[in-house]
């Protein structure tokens, strides 16, 4: 016993009680290379099987951590080396546990990819939904067992609760993406067309959108939850940490109804501006009969014109019909021909006694304005997004530590 290392201490106990590495390894159920991996100093026992390994060889946790037995004035009393120990365990289970909530997160991730690919390769949209709900399924389901093993590995280890406290968070992260994930693709199910797929636009403009919505709604079932552990002591806080909890959660309610206000607003916005394209319709005015029939692509009649005689053997061209356009009274303006079929609609002003100016639309303003509505559309996603990230940015920025 003269090296202080838990290996060193395991190997000595189990020899001195009779024990074989392979005796010992049953007992804790693992390998016997795993017991001579501890024994060499190689590696160490995880630290939900320091109890254990300490009620077989009749040792307090701290002596087995510490590497040697203390006195019986001194084992009441944690010593730094054992604390130290502890501490390096619990650093190297939350590490471990970092790394399999990493590769849940991959899994989602690929169940994404995999959704764009079967969409935008294949035109499956619905396919590509399925295949990705099953991967954010599978990543989920490996992320459950994970939580479960860390929160095990520590279950009777000092200075748990904080540990616990890091595990369940970083899980209510990882959660959160596969719900994010889920609505995110989840217009492919509802808009795509199973032979067709769905494009990139309305993916990525609905999918944001459900997205959002999907996160906000986790985010407070998420906060219900996290309120009831804390009551029944499932979640574990000092005072000074839950001064920090009801701090914060004040600073996130405050800041929530703030974003759905801004983003109440834009969307009203947003909406108006989608539902009265003519606005952004470009016209040309004209204060005269004369610039304006001239517009129009033919001559000005006026009156009634006699027709000219008949020539037998002339070709007969099609007549083109002379328009009558009126004011607000009905009396007429003018009359003309319209040959300029570039011109969508022709409107008299109807304020004043005037009927000028007169105002006249071609079809390219409102295929414009169509296109400016687009371009609208993905400002507005561009807005939403920027008005979300501010408002987290503002919550790191202020909430209590």
């Amino acid at each position: 016993m003269e090296k202080k290392t838990i290996g060193a201490f395991i190997a000595a106990l189990r020899r001195a009680n009779g024990m074989t590495q392979r005796e010992l390894a049953d007992r804790l159920n693992v390998s016997d290379k795993t017991v001579s991996r501890w024994e060499r100093d190689d590696g160490a026992p995880d630290i939900s099987l320091i109890p254990v390994i300490a009620e077989i060889f009749g040792v307090t946790c701290d002596e087995l951590l510490r590497g040697e037995r203390r006195s019986a004035e001194e084992r009441d009393e944690p010593s730094a080396k054992g604390e130290q120990q502890i501490k390096y365990l619990i650093r190297r289970a939350m590490s471990s546990y970092e790394i399999r909530s990493a590769i849940s997160a991959g899994i989602m991730c690929l169940g994404l990819i995999a959704a764009f690919i079967c969409n935008f390769a294949f035109l499956r949209a619905r396919l590509g939904f399925f295949l990705g709900i099953t991967f954010y399924l599978v990543g989920a389901f490996c992320q459950g067992i994970f939580v479960n093993r860390a929160l095990l590995s520590v279950e009777e280890a000092p200075g748990r609760d904080g540990f616990k406290n890091r595990v369940i968070r970083l899980a209510a992260l990882v959660f959160g993406l596969a719900v994010g994930l889920l609505a995110f693709t989840w217009p492919m199910a509802l808009f795509g067309d199973a032979y067709a797929g769905i494009k990139a636009e309305p993916l990525f403009s609905r999918g944001l959108i459900f997205a959002a919505v999907a996160l906000a709604a986790y985010g407070i079932f998420f906060e219900l939850v996290m309120r009831s552990m804390i009551e029944r002591g499932a979640y574990l806080l000092d005072d000074r940490g839950m001064d920090v909890y009801r701090r914060n959660f004040r600073l996130r309610r405050t800041l929530a109804i703030a974003l759905a206000g801004i983003i109440a607003v834009t969307a009203d916005a947003h909406g108006y501006l989608r539902e009265n394209p003519q606005i952004f319709v470009r016209d040309r005015k004209f204060y005269d009969s004369e610039s304006f029939v001239e517009f129009m692509g033919g001559p000005q009649v006026q009156g009634d014109v006699p027709p000219a005689p008949e020539d037998p053997d002339a070709v007969k061209e099609p007549e083109e019909p002379v328009l009558t356009l009126k004011d607000k009274n009905g009396d007429t303006v003018c009359k003309y021909v319209w040959r300029n079929y570039t011109v969508e609609s022709v409107k008299v002003n109807e304020r004043g006694d005037s009927p000028f100016p007169i105002t006249v639309v071609i079809k390219r303003a409102y295929t414009n304005a169509w296109q400016l509505v687009s371009i609208i559309d993905n400002c507005a996603l561009v807005i939403y997004g920027l008005e979300i990230v501010t408002v987290i940015a503002i919550y790191f920025k202020k909430r209590g530590k």
